[in-house]
């Protein structure tokens, strides 16, 4: 009896060592999943609004030019095409619509410039800043994130003001939240749960899978895409220049809209 209890506890340690393995490497890709998402992805899209956006934002304005001009012009042909007196009124009201939609579209793009170059001017954490704030979220996504511990109100308040913390690059409210949960033990949080070690091992195993899937998909999608190339002054320059190309060819195909349209009138 006694050999079977020490063979229990054997394999109860192993598998203890293991979640406790899995936990680790699933708070390490979570927190690798989210450097990406909040301050990777918004590092990139700051180099890139600050230096491609305001041409990109001339290229947007004249495509939505375009699109009016298109709108206008094929809302009359339509009307003279079935023997219709043309509608002014309904014509303005469509047009209208358009152009709430341009202004919001405008508006969105150019605080999203605006932001970028304040986020610029702001102050940066240190090398040992950073790597004391990568290593407490780390540790408080092991003591508080929902994938892996049953959490109660407190811990789910508590790790909704981590998130926050983290996206604002908040060292010092991360040191808070450190201090108000440096009480939870690790075994004690895994004897908690309601299901079986196994289950939670099973659990976390999908996990660390789930979230390489997500890392490797967010790699690839914009702007990590972009990520070498933002910083290569030489293909800024040539992504400028081909930008200026194109409003150069929309600015002469908006003249010729505004020909077509003026023959309507």
């Amino acid at each position: 009896m006694e050999e079977n209890n020490v063979g229990f506890n054997i394999e109860y340690e192993r598998k203890k060592k293991l979640l406790k393995s899995f936990i680790e490497q699933l708070s390490k890709l979570i927190e690798e999943k989210d450097f990406l998402l909040n301050v990777k992805k918004v590092n990139i899209e700051t180099k890139y609004m600050c230096s491609i956006g305001k041409y990109e934002m001339e290229r947007m304005n004249l495509n939505f030019e375009i699109r009016a001009l298109k709108k206008e012009i094929s809302l009359r042909q339509s009307a003279l095409n079935r023997g219709e007196v043309v509608s002014e009124e309904y014509i303005q009201q469509v047009m209208k619509e358009e152009l709430r939609v341009w202004h919001e579209k405008i508006n969105a793009f150019s605080k999203q410039i605006k932001d970028a170059e304040i986020f610029m001017k702001l102050p940066k954490l240190s090398d040992e800043e950073s790597k004391r704030f990568k290593s407490l979220y780390r540790k408080l996504i092991k003591l508080l994130h929902p994938d892996i511990h049953k959490c109660d109100e407190r811990d789910k308040l508590l790790w909704q003001r981590v998130c926050e913390a983290y996206k604002n690059g908040d060292l010092e409210e991360l040191e808070n939240l450190m201090y108000l949960v440096e009480d939870k033990n690790m075994d004690d949080l895994l004897y908690k749960q309601d299901e079986s070690i196994e289950d939670k091992i099973e659990k976390l195993k999908n996990l660390i899978f789930k979230c390489l899937d997500k890392i490797d998909k967010i790699k690839k999608m914009f702007p990590f895409t972009i990520e070498k190339e933002i910083s290569n002054d030489q293909w800024v320059k040539d992504k400028i220049d081909e930008i200026q190309i194109n409003i150069q060819f929309l600015k002469t195909y908006r003249e010729r809209l505004k020909v077509v349209l003026s023959e309507f009138k």
